[in-house]
């Protein structure tokens, strides 16, 4: 009993630290380093490329066993791969990021409607709400983007949100984009931040073979994509 009790008192310490890491990241640093906590904390697990569709789809080759008529077909279904959690809901389309970066990438692995949920409840907990959709992609060499929508029920919360995030505290050297959005702030290389009317997009991108070169201009193609459906 005294072994059980002590696990139940590590686990419910593990989860107050998250929570207030949480907050902490949310109140100092912003949307992008939010974002990038929960991922690096495992709110996204992995970013692993998908596997093909008709991979992941195929079961293991079983035993020969008796022929069977469709009639006495009532032995178990065959094992199927479960799908992707899907956070993005359209957001961004796997073309469409992959034309815009110039990269072959894939959906990322991970439980991202999960990962969505989490910083929906984070932002509760700060007295803002918002709907989340996060999208992320990845391919075997490392690049990675991903992106992030919150859409909030009123414009005062969004640019509460959007002021938070501009900072230099969440992106580096943080220049403004013209012609984005209501208001957009980028560092050129990994982090495009954009407010339009009551909602807020985030994207963030790495490129393995060269991170922190000039990539506003596929930052830029990917927001133009996910703010037509923001």
């Amino acid at each position: 009993m005294e072994v059980l009790r002590r696990l139940e008192v590590s686990r419910r310490v593990k989860v107050l630290r998250r929570v207030e890491v949480s907050r902490r990241v949310l109140l100092a640093g912003g949307i992008a380093a939010g974002l990038l906590v929960g991922i690096i904390a495992g709110a996204v697990s992995s970013c692993e490329p998908a596997p093909p569709a008709d991979v992941a789809a195929t079961a293991p080759s079983a035993a020969p066993s008796s022929p069977m008529s469709d009639t006495d077909a009532t032995g178990p279904p065959a094992t199927v791969a479960p799908p992707l959690s899907d956070g993005c809901r359209g957001l961004v389309s796997t073309s469409q990021v992959t034309k815009a970066t110039g990269l072959t990438l894939a959906p990322g692995g991970g439980d991202q409607a999960a990962a969505a949920v989490q910083y929906a409840q984070a932002l509760q907990s700060l007295g803002l709400r918002a709907t989340v959709r996060l999208c992320a992609f990845a391919n075997p060499r490392g690049d990675q983007l991903y992106a992030m929508a919150l859409s909030f029920p009123d414009v005062a919360q969004a640019t509460k949100m959007f002021a938070d995030g501009r900072g230099a505290s969440s992106i580096r050297d943080p220049e403004p984009v013209a012609g984005l959005g209501d208001a957009a702030v980028t560092d050129r290389s990994h982090t495009l931040l954009v407010r339009r009317r009551a909602g807020v997009l985030l994207v963030y991108f790495v490129m393995a073979g060269e991170p922190d070169a000039d990539h506003l201009g596929a930052l830029r193609a990917v927001a133009i994509a996910g703010l037509g459906r923001l």
